[in-house]
């Protein structure tokens, strides 16, 4: 699937990549930018996260040259030029109706914490809406991004994973040979949300090798709940002997009431009503009513 989607054969609008600490989807977004070009005319390129040297290394010239590229690294934050490129979403630029376009933004992470993932996904709808609305300009064809999952919150990441038409999960590396496990969500156009667990690895140029693994990979597996009582400095059970003498132990108010108590109908619990209690009556007390 995962190749599939890289090789257009299985269009989607808006493909996000949810990376962490553990695995960079840089590797990835490369693969997906060598592929873009054999497709579109042109692939802007949007670079919040990478300089644009690191981001073109290895890459083909004939890949290079496609590629239209928006340093955003410099002065995130506007201290230089007093326009912070963080706080500023991107406007979407003119595209030749002749062309095939393609986006590609190397980390959305920055942009929703500088502003709200509410905005970022107005601008990702803006982007990969355009065509619907028969906007002049031409239109985007398909949008590539990638977000760190252990950085934004859940209704951030939910809200991009909506979004998105299909997103790509890495869940770490396998082993060396095998390359890196990734869960792909992808919604077809009927509505219907299929899910598949694949393996990955990149080739030196940038090319894609992958294959389906079983659903007990590392995708399904999940870390468990941390134990409350391992850090405490005392104990919160009790040791078998004493389990053994709790259970012996007579409270004194238990023994109390056996001593009080007769032994009645061979130590079985009977009641009994004693008549000449002052509690019974023998007169009716509703015999003064007139009724």
């Amino acid at each position: 699937m995962l190749k599939s989607l890289i090789l257009g054969h299985e269009k989607s609008k808006f493909v996000l990549i949810e990376d962490s600490v553990e695995q960079s989807a840089i590797g990835l977004l490369k693969a997906f930018v060598s592929s873009l070009a054999g497709q579109h005319d042109v692939i802007h390129v949007y670079l919040y996260e990478t300089t644009p040297s690191h981001f073109t290394f290895g890459l083909p010239s004939s890949v290079v040259d496609k590629l239209q590229i928006q340093d955003l690294t410099v002065d995130p934050f506007g201290w230089t030029s007093g326009t912070p490129s963080l706080g500023v979403l991107p406007h979407l630029p003119k595209l030749p109706n002749e062309q095939k376009t393609a986006l590609v933004i190397d980390g959305l992470t920055n942009l929703v914490r500088a502003n709200s993932f509410a905005a970022v996904c107005r601008l990702i709808h803006k982007f990969t809406e355009r065509s619907g609305h028969k906007a002049p300009g031409g239109t985007f064809e398909q949008v590539v991004s990638v977000v760190h999952r252990d950085i934004l919150d859940g209704a951030a990441l939910r809200a991009l994973e909506y979004c998105a038409r299909c997103t790509v999960t890495l869940c770490g590396s396998v082993d060396s040979k095998t390359g890196t496990a990734c869960r792909i969500v992808r919604v077809n156009d009927s509505g219907k949300v299929n899910a598949y667990d694949e393996c990955y690895s990149i080739t030196d140029t940038f090319g894609l090798e992958s294959e389906s693994i079983p659903k007990t990979s590392k995708c399904e597996k999940r870390k468990p709940a941390p134990d409350p009582t391992s850090n405490l400095t005392f104990r919160l059970t009790l040791k078998e002997e004493e389990e053994n003498a709790r259970r012996q132990l007579v409270l004194p108010y238990l023994s109390a009431r056996n001593e009080l108590q007769p032994d009645l109908g061979g130590g079985k619990d009977n009641t009994t009503c004693d008549p000449d209690d002052e509690d019974f009556e023998e007169e009716d007390p509703d015999d003064d009513l007139d009724i």
